[in-house]
C-alpha cells in the first residue's frame, strides 16, 4: 500500500521545488511524493481539492499557503477535508518572517490548523521554542544537496579571486528590505575591495535578472573560488550546500544551518557582523591566501556525505509518521475543530482579499504581476489595508 504525500511549493526550479524533487528521489519504498506549484492550484478550485482527495499527507513548504489553500475550497472540498479520512496537514518553517503575535493575529495562524510542523534549522527551532505564542517544533529537517549532481571539478588557482553570488535579489522587496543583501552588503563590499586594490571577478546567478537553468549551476559553482551568502534571514541557504558539494569555499552571514554544516576552517569565514566591511575583510583574506582556498575545498568535500539528501530523509520520514499519528489521535480532532471554525470565521479585509486572489485565476495573475513589477506598490497597498482593518 502506498502512502501519498503532496507537497505544495511556490515556483518551479526554485528552492522549494528542489526540496520536493529530492524527497521524491530519496523516499523509502512505498512513499510517493507529488509536487504541486502555486500556479497549479491558486485560482483553480478543482486542482486544490484533488490534492486533498488523493493524499494521505499534505505539506505546505510556505506555511501561510495553507490559509490561502483553505480559502480556495468549495463546499465539496471542505466536506472532504473535514471527513474522518482527511489527510494529515504539515506546515514547514523555513524563514524568520512573521513571528510576532501581531503577525499571526493579522495574517492567520497556520500552526493551529496543522497536525505537524518542523523547522529547517536548529536556530529556527530554538527561536520558536523560546516564544510562548509559537509552536515548539518537535522536528528539525534541514535541506540537503544532490551530491550526484553537484560534484567537484578541476580548479585553476591563478588569476583574480572569482566571487560568486546566487539567489533572488528581489525576494522580500514587498516588505521593503534587501533580505538577500546583494545591493546593500555585496555591492558596497566589492567597492571596498576595489578601493584596496584587490583583484577579483564577480559571477552572478540572480533570478531577479535572469533565471539560470538549474542544470548549469554545478558548473557555475565549479567556476568560482568563493560563494558569498549575504542574507539577513535564511532557513537553509541552498547555494551554500551546493557550493560546498562542489568543493567551493564560502563566506557567509551567520544564518540558517551555516554554523551546523561548516567545518572548523569554514567557520572562520562566518561574518562576525552583516556589513560590507566584514564581508570585504573576509574576501580580502581569501584573495591574499590561496592556501586557504585549498583548505576550504578539502574540508567542504569531506562534508558531502553528511549534507546529502540521503542523510536528510530519516528526519522527513519521522515527521510524516508523527503527523499521521497526531491526526489519528486527539490532535487530529482539535485540528478538525479549528478547521471548522476557520471556515465560518468573520474575515478581515486582508483575508477577504486573500480569498479573492486564491479563488480567482485572473486576480491571482494580476497579483503575481504586481509583486514582480511593482513591489513598492504592493507594500503600500498592504499597509493601507492594515491601517483600515477593523
Amino acid at each position: 500500500m502506498q502512502l501519498v504525500v503532496t507537497i505544495f511549493y511556490d515556483e518551479p526550479d526554485w528552492a522549494f521545488h528542489n526540496i520536493a524533487v529530492n524527497l521524491s528521489r530519496v523516499a523509502s519504498e512505498g512513499i510517493v511524493f507529488r509536487a504541486i506549484s502555486r500556479t497549479e492550484w491558486f485560482g483553480r478550485t478543482r486542482a486544490a481539492e484533488e490534492a486533498v482527495a488523493i493524499s494521505d499527507v499534505v505539506v505546505f513548504l510556505w506555511r501561510f499557503d495553507l490559509l490561502a489553500y483553505l480559502d480556495t475550497l468549495s463546499p465539496e472540498g471542505w466536506a472532504r477535508l473535514l471527513s474522518p479520512e482527511r489527510p494529515a496537514i504539515v506546515t514547514m518553517i523555513y524563514d524568520h518572517l512573521y513571528t510576532d503575535p501581531e503577525d499571526l493575529a493579522y495574517y492567520g495562524d497556520p500552526f493551529a490548523l496543522s497536525d505537524g510542523w518542523a523547522a529547517c534549522s536548529g536556530r529556527l527551532r530554538d527561536i520558536y521554542s523560546a516564544a510562548d505564542h509559537l509552536p515548539d517544533p518537535a522536528h528539525v529537517v534541514p535541506d540537503g544537496v544532490d551530491i550526484g549532481v553537484f560534484t567537484p571539478g578541476d580548479r585553476q588557482a591563478e588569476g583574480p579571486l572569482r566571487i560568486g553570488w546566487v539567489g533572488n535579489s528581489a525576494w522580500g522587496l514587498t516588505e521593503g528590505e534587501d533580505f538577500k543583501g546583494r545591493h546593500t552588503i555585496l555591492a558596497p563590499a566589492l567597492e571596498l575591495l576595489k578601493a584596496r586594490g584587490v583583484s577579483f571577478e564577480l559571477r552572478l546567478a540572480d533570478k531577479a535578472e535572469q533565471r539560470r537553468p538549474r542544470a548549469e549551476m554545478p558548473e557555475f559553482y565549479r567556476d568560482i573560488d568563493v560563494l558569498v551568502c549575504s542574507a539577513a534571514i535564511e532557513g537553509t541557504p541552498n547555494p551554500v550546500l551546493e557550493a560546498m558539494a562542489t568543493g567551493t569555499a564560502v563566506v557567509s552571514t551567520d544564518v540558517g544551518i551555516v554554523r551546523d554544516v561548516f567545518g572548523p576552517e569554514q567557520r572562520r569565514f562566518i561574518l562576525k557582523e552583516r556589513s560590507p566591511e566584514a564581508l570585504a575583510e573576509a574576501l580580502g583574506r581569501l584573495a591574499q591566501d590561496p592556501g586557504a582556498l585549498v583548505r576550504l575545498r578539502e574540508e567542504n568535500l569531506a562534508a558531502r556525505p553528511r549534507i546529502s539528501w540521503e542523510s536528510r530523509w530519516p528526519a522527513w520520514e519521522a515527521l510524516i509518521a508523527d503527523a499521521l499519528a497526531a491526526r489519528a489521535a486527539g490532535r487530529g480532532d482539535e485540528v478538525s475543530g479549528r478547521l471548522r471554525l476557520f471556515r465560518t470565521r468573520k474575515r478581515s479585509r486582508l483575508e477577504r482579499l486573500r480569498r479573492t486572489v486564491a479563488g480567482n485565476r485572473i486576480a491571482f495573475r494580476a497579483y503575481e504581476t504586481a509583486v514582480r513589477r511593482f513591489p513598492s506598490l504592493v507594500r503600500r497597498t498592504k499597509r493601507l489595508i492594515e491601517r483600515n482593518t477593523p
